[in-house]
């Protein structure tokens, strides 16, 4: 089975959060030099307002912003830091800015199988900063719902900052809506753990 800590931001280049980029964000996570944020916000373009986690994760990495880029659209590398994955698909597009991703994750029980259909655009916001943001999307031809797995539905961003000519700050978020009725006893501990395995083990790949 499988959970998407995604299973990963709520930031996009077209939405705007009711709060401030850093409000709120408590530290729930750490294992230095990692740590995982979490703050909880309404989820864009929901009607009703609904509330739902957001996630962060800050670290810095030694490499160039074009070679990290790469890296996250490397379909052969994804199980490398995402353990939890059991299918991965990128759909490549003419313009290399936009690409569409499908995944499925297991999780232990009692949590049900889940999987996520996303579409990443980058942004360049200046010559030092890439933004990767991503969204769920719905496309049943390429990813019809299956009905023994939940869809999740996402939003989120890779910020990537240079900050010399080989180290690059990466700011990962991610915001999902809600899609269990289980306890925060049992789900928060796998949600953590899972994003802060997988910022550290992307980044000890990237700098291979």
């Amino acid at each position: 089975m499988k959970l998407s800590f995604l299973s990963v931001f709520a930031l996009s280049i077209c939405n705007c959060f009711a709060q401030s980029d850093e409000e709120g964000f408590t530290v729930v996570k750490s294992e230095p030099p990692f740590e995982v944020h979490e703050r909880w916000i309404e989820y864009p373009g929901k009607t009703p307002a609904v509330t739902t986690r957001e996630l962060k994760s800050e670290f810095t990495v030694r490499a160039k912003l074009h070679e990290i880029v790469r890296f996250i659209k490397d379909e052969s590398q994804i199980t490398s830091w995402q353990s939890h994955v059991s299918m991965y698909k990128i759909y490549h597009k003419n313009d290399t800015s936009y690409w569409e991703e499908y995944s499925r994750h297991d999780v232990p029980w009692p949590v049900s199988d889940q999987d996520s259909f996303l579409e990443y655009r980058v942004t360049e916001i200046n010559e030092n900063v890439l933004l990767i943001a991503f969204k769920s999307r719905v496309d049943d031809r390429v990813a019809p719902v299956y009905k023994d797995v939940n869809r999740v539905e996402l939003n989120g961003s890779w910020k990537l900052e240079r900050l010399s000519n080989d180290v690059v700050k990466v700011t990962y978020r991610i915001q999902s809506a809600p899609v269990t009725n289980l306890p925060r006893i049992i789900v928060d501990p796998f949600i953590r753990n899972n994003l802060l395995a997988s910022m550290r083990s992307m980044s000890e790949l990237v700098e291979k």
